[in-house]
């Protein structure tokens, strides 16, 4: 096999991350990459690349609705620096995010008690344009997971965060999807660079 490179360029080893310490993205198939045109256009692979340490993508396509057993076999995944959680949009219900996200919450916390959470709602949906119910429904999450975030640090934990998702695409959130819902490369890229400020903060400690 013959790989054609710039008569300037070199082969090296990889370098290695600068700390042992991870990223957790656990969510949908948005998370997962599921529209991307390759895999390193899903935004955990995108912002992997802006950042020396190892991101985990934890992306179930369908699947991710904040099960008590999932989130304690990622309670158990060492040496974390941060965890997205980034699940809402396979929650059938408001309800059932109502019972899952302080479970989830509360579990990790037993195990990590400092290691930032950020909690991040949903991206707006081309859909909302002509369904009222869906957008009610992503108003009523994303109320609910403020909420939730902004208890939680009244009650002592100044280490959980949230992020308004409808502000992940921008203005023109139409034109970044495939389907009106899972993300294009575009969508992909606009989510990476709108959370790359948030990161470059929280994982400070570990990039000095």
């Amino acid at each position: 096999m013959w790989i054609r490179i710039e008569p300037s360029a070199s082969v090296a080893h990889f370098p290695g991350f600068v700390s042992d310490k991870r990223v957790l993205i656990y969510g949908t198939s948005i998370t997962h990459g599921a529209c991307a045109s390759r895999p390193g256009m899903a935004y955990p692979n995108i912002l992997s690349r802006m950042f020396p340490l190892e991101f985990v993508n934890l992306g179930f396509s369908g699947n991710a609705q904040g099960e008590p057993e999932l989130t304690q076999i990622i309670s158990e995944i060492p040496d974390p620096a941060l965890l997205i959680l980034d699940y809402e949009g396979n929650t059938p219900s408001t309800e059932r995010l109502r019972e899952t996200l302080p479970e989830f919450i509360r579990i990790f916390r037993s195990r990590y008690a400092e290691v930032p959470i950020l909690v991040l709602s949903q991206i707006r949906l081309a859909k909302e344009a002509f369904d009222v119910h869906m957008f009610r429904q992503r108003e009523e999450r994303k109320q609910f997971q403020q909420e939730t975030v902004e208890r939680l640090r009244q009650s002592g934990d100044p280490h959980i965060h949230f992020f308004n998702g409808e502000e992940l695409l921008g203005l023109e959130y139409g034109e970044c999807t495939v389907d009106g819902i899972h993300p294009s490369d575009l969508g992909y890229k606009r989510m990476s660079e709108a959370l790359k400020p948030l990161l470059e903060n929280l994982l400070r400690p570990y990039l000095n």
